[in-house]
């Protein structure tokens, strides 16, 4: 059953962003809080993991080495790819799923990924 749940975190951030849908990012919400209830310790770390290793902002070197026009696409990119997998973790991170510490709110997390994401943007 673990290893079930561990193959279906990797996937969460290609399922946040599969459907532009708003039902369906609402029912992917509500299977990922439904298995957050049932295995809050095996299956919620990983996943939370997983979100954030999918906001990862890029390291500046990489950016750095490309030309200006492929690095405003590959901008372009990751952020039509981060969006919809930040919208998931802000409504994960307001419900209480997503945290830093279990003393501490969600939104201090989406404060931390935001400014890290607009930090890689700004030179």
């Amino acid at each position: 059953m673990f290893g079930a749940l561990s193959r279906f975190v990797l996937f969460l951030p290609l399922v946040a962003r599969s459907s532009p849908h708003e039902r369906t990012g609402v029912v992917g919400l509500q299977i990922i809080s439904a298995i957050h209830r049932r295995f809050p310790t095996s299956f919620t770390p990983k996943a939370v993991t997983s979100l954030s290793a999918a906001l990862a902002a890029p390291s500046r070197t990489s950016l750095a080495s490309l030309p200006p026009e492929q690095r405003e696409k590959e901008d372009s990119a990751r952020v039509a790819r981060q969006r919809p997998i930040l919208r998931v973790c802000s409504e994960l991170a307001l419900v209480g799923i997503i945290k830093d510490a279990p003393d501490r709110s969600g939104g201090e997390w989406i404060m931390k990924v935001l400014k890290e994401l607009v930090r890689s943007i700004v030179p």
